[in-house]
């Protein structure tokens, strides 16, 4: 019996699960009224949608799920608000984008038809002195006029059942007894990642929209998988191992980022740092018990190939940031097999704040007001990210009034 191969397998999955899609919408109807200010979207079906505003330039989203569209966008007359429409499928959504010549609020009115399934979105675009950036604006404008603690807000949201926040997992590598490379000085990477890792963890929390699960908060051991599973069975945003390792060559110096490779070390320095990494942990898959194996294979690759690509773009979010306090080791975001980064459903970035093994970034790392701006630095290119790739459901992609 000739042998199915993996490239076969990945076909297959492709035309069947494209040959499946169920579309909970049609847009049937699309037009502007009062100067550009209104935009009315009629729409066949139960679809729903999501929006949010973005800055330089200024634009509104709109994300319409499960759903195709039909007609053609209209057409821009003279107006002061609307520059262009452009759209196109987002997996089985199809994004509206409306780029704006002024800074906007947005509102979405939902009118749905009791004799036919027919739903029609009113999304007005209002402009004036009060300008909306983001809807991130909108969530700190509240947090901050209570009285209470950012923590308590923070709570209030989190356990909100139609919206969420950001969920941020931290993993302070190393710790225990496994103190990670250690510097001439005698400072070890555990300790000094850990109070980056603190520092991040505060800055996340006291950010109204997002909030974070610290891997390990004091000094103790963690198994590599044990560290991937706890942010996969959280259901993690995103997942955020810090280091700061060594390398033979002293004079080796610089921040990187790295990301999971299948193909092997981008680098040879990303080769040397993911076997060393790699030493004392198991690599670890996700479980699909009563899989063929191949099948198996095949399915958790799709979703890591998925989820690489997230995390290869909030990694050059973070790296440019860092730039601007540190030197960087690569200015790209580079690849390799670390075990703790084997998390299919989660995207994983390592970052390596710098070599401890050389004795300026040693002293550099120790201290406190650079691991503040290595701290702020991090949580700057995570949340840019997500300012602009806000999760399904979350504070960040939600309609604040």
């Amino acid at each position: 019996m000739k042998r199915i191969t993996r490239k076969q397998i990945l076909t297959g999955l492709c035309v069947l699960l494209c040959s499946v899609t169920v579309w909970a919408g049609e847009i049937t109807s699309m037009n502007i009224e009062r100067n550009g200010q209104r935009l009315k979207v009629v729409v066949d079906g139960g679809a729903k949608v999501r929006h949010f505003a973005l800055k330089d330039p200024h634009r509104a989203v709109l994300d319409f799920t499960s759903t195709r569209k039909r007609v053609s966008l209209p057409r821009i007359k003279k107006n002061n608000m609307i520059a262009r429409l452009r759209g196109g499928e987002k997996g089985d959504d199809y994004r509206l984008v409306v780029d704006l010549k002024q800074a906007a609020m947005i509102r979405v009115h939902e009118s749905r038809s009791r004799s036919s399934n027919r739903t029609m979105f009113i999304i007005d675009l209002i402009s004036g002195t009060q300008r909306a950036e983001t809807s991130v604006k909108k969530i700190k404008s509240k947090a901050t006029s209570s009285k209470k603690s950012s923590k308590g807000i923070m709570s209030k949201f989190r356990f909100s059942k139609k919206k969420r926040n950001v969920l941020i997992a931290i993993d302070a590598g190393h710790g225990g007894k496994d103190p990670g490379a250690i510097a001439q000085s005698g400072v070890k990477e555990k300790d000094v990642v850990l109070r980056i890792a603190k520092k991040l963890e505060k800055l996340i929390d006291d950010e109204a929209g997002f909030y974070s699960k610290s891997i390990r908060h004091k000094d103790v051991y963690v198994e590599l998988k044990t560290r991937s599973d706890v942010a996969r069975s959280k259901k993690a945003d995103l997942f955020v191992s810090i280091h700061a390792d060594a390398f033979p060559d002293r004079s080796v110096k610089g921040a990187s980022i790295y990301v999971l490779s299948h193909k092997g070390a981008s680098s040879a320095t990303a080769k040397f740092l993911a076997e060393k990494e790699n030493e004392k942990g198991g690599l670890g898959r996700a479980s699909l018990a009563g899989t063929d194996a191949l099948l198996k294979e095949v399915l958790v690759d799709l979703s890591m190939n998925d989820k690489m690509s997230e995390s290869v773009s909030v990694g050059q979010s973070i790296l440019k940031k860092m730039g601007s306090i540190t030197k960087l080791h690569s200015s790209r975001v580079e690849s390799a097999a670390f075990a703790v980064l084997k998390t299919p459903d989660v995207p994983s970035v390592l970052i390596e704040t710098g070599f401890i093994s050389n004795q300026a970034e040693a002293k550099q790392l120790s201290s406190d007001a650079f691991q503040d701006k290595m701290a702020a630095a991090i949580f700057a290119g995570i949340k840019h990210y997500f300012i602009h790739n806000p999760p399904e459901n979350s504070y960040l992609a939600g309609k604040y009034k």
